[in-house]
């Protein structure tokens, strides 16, 4: 998204930019829609020279915190009124809001005086819908697309507690490394369970885990 192109964000982007030589979101705290309120940590990189003040603009843009300063880089927690924003201007309805609804913001996100670049998730049908209400107020480019890769405690919740323990272990002693540091019947030992228990234990959430990571397939 370019700045520019927009005509009020409620704050004054040059004059930040005048000083910041971008920012960097770090981690989103608050989103309030009802007080037209964000709080967020950034960091924040500074032109060579300049200083960082605690306000600017209108103070719709506050410096509530200076966590950790590290030469050129300030890492802030930063409170943003965006009641003058995109999402609340003179054509502002419900309908505008309820695009928020099927979408989270997550980071990275990254500004500086030429452009804004988020990060969503979300499905197909609701990005698209949001791409189209944004595109009137400026100039969208979708960078990139990425499917969800699953954690490790993702493909292992979906296993009993004696599953979840019998496979751990046998990894950690080496079961399923080549050649095998320890077999089937050594690892049984160590959970006090016959060698026919722990084998049946592990052959279910084997097929569980790759049952989910091929989904797809």
């Amino acid at each position: 998204m370019d700045p520019s192109q927009i005509k009020n964000f409620g704050l004054d982007y040059l004059q930040l930019f005048e000083e910041f030589d971008y920012i960097e979101g770090k981690k989103l705290l608050k989103l309030d829609f009802e007080n037209n309120r964000k709080i967020l940590v950034l960091d924040i990189h500074l032109k060579p020279g300049k200083r960082l003040s605690r306000r600017y603009a209108d103070g719709n843009f506050k410096i509530l915190e200076i966590f950790r300063s590290d030469r050129d880089i300030q890492t802030c927690l930063v409170s943003l009124n965006f009641s003058q924003t995109v999402f609340a201007m003179e054509n502002y309805n419900q309908d505008m809001l309820s695009l928020f609804d099927d979408i989270i913001f997550d980071l990275p996100f990254f500004g500086n005086k030429s452009k804004f670049t988020f990060s969503l998730i979300t499905e197909n049908q609701y990005l698209d819908r949001f791409f189209n209400q944004l595109q009137k107020y400026g100039k969208i480019k979708l960078v990139s697309v990425q499917k969800p890769n699953q954690s490790s405690e993702d493909l292992l919740d979906g296993l009993t507690p004696r599953q979840r323990d019998a496979i751990l272990l046998a990894k950690e002693l080496g079961y399923y490394e080549w050649p095998r540091k320890m077999n089937a019947g050594q690892i049984a030992k160590h959970m006090n369970i016959t060698k026919s228990t722990l084998v049946e234990h592990l052959r279910k959430a084997e097929n569980k885990i790759i049952n989910q990571i091929l989904i797809d397939f």
